[in-house]
């Protein structure tokens, strides 16, 4: 057992020295919502955007930082229409991964409206894994803020079991905002022998798809604020403290029972 004090929040991510690589998958939303637009305040039609400075992209820049070597990182932007130039293909997080591709969907997004199209979404990720690999433990992260398609809403469940079985992957879900359908997503993370998560702010992004790190992957170990005791897994090989503060310097210590 190890004692944390000191600075605000603090995640602490254990390597452990697992038999199988992570492929992990994001299936990133970029429907129209996640933009808004321009119309005034209570007028018709109007949307808000859910993440307008674009936190998602930095949550997966995160996300990446947390993987191990051996493991790797796809994203697969979707909206009403697959988006196939624009998705990023497994990559070795460590190297250098292109990020101009969702760089530039950002600046063709602002300029229109798309829906959420689940189905289409599950078709290119299965495109992107391939078939099951035995040698290798899959994940799949599905951010959505919003209800999907109503004339694909009766295929989703269908289509996301093909897609499990095809891929062998889990399936986790995040609810951005408070207009997503829960018992969609939480129907499809029990579909995909996964879990439901939600985030009311992008900021909270980053954390969020740390915790699928942790219960999916056993990648991550999380403590609460100021002063914790978390136990570490007897085959992790390291630990490192990642701080997250408003702005300032933290301070703090990792002591051992034994006092080191």
């Amino acid at each position: 057992m190890h004692r944390l004090a000191g600075a605000l929040l603090f995640w602490l991510a254990a390597a452990f020295a697992f038999a199988q690589p992570l492929d992990v998958l994001v299936l990133l939303d970029e429907s129209g919502s996640m933009y808004g637009n321009d119309r005034p305040e209570g007028a018709p039609g109007r949307v808000v955007a859910q993440d307008p400075e674009f936190l998602r992209y930095t949550a997966i820049q995160c996300l990446a930082r947390k993987l191990r070597p051996g493991d790797q990182l796809a994203v697969v932007p979707f909206g009403s229409h697959p988006m196939g130039e624009y998705r990023i293909g497994f990559r070795d997080p460590f190297a250098s991964v292109d990020w101009s591709r969702l760089a530039e969907r950002g600046k063709v997004g602002k300029k229109q409206s798309s829906g959420t199209d689940y189905v289409s979404a599950f078709q290119q990720a299965a495109e992107v894994f391939g078939a099951s690999s035995s040698e290798r433990a899959r994940i799949t992260i599905l951010l959505s803020d919003g209800d999907p398609a109503s004339n694909v809403l009766a295929n989703v469940y269908e289509e996301a079991g093909r897609f499990i079985e095809k891929t062998g992957s889990r399936l986790y879900t995040i609810g951005l905002g408070s207009n997503f359908r829960t018992d969609v997503l939480t129907q499809l993370a029990q579909t995909g022998r996964g879990k439901a998560f939600q985030a009311s702010n992008p900021s909270q992004l980053p954390f969020q798809f740390a915790e699928v790190l942790r219960v999916g992957g056993n990648r991550e170990v999380r403590t609460p604020q100021q002063q914790g005791t978390f136990v570490v897994g007897p085959l992790a090989a390291e630990l490192r403290a990642i701080s997250v503060t408003p702005g300032e310097t933290p301070t703090f210590a990792l002591r051992s029972p034994s006092g080191i």
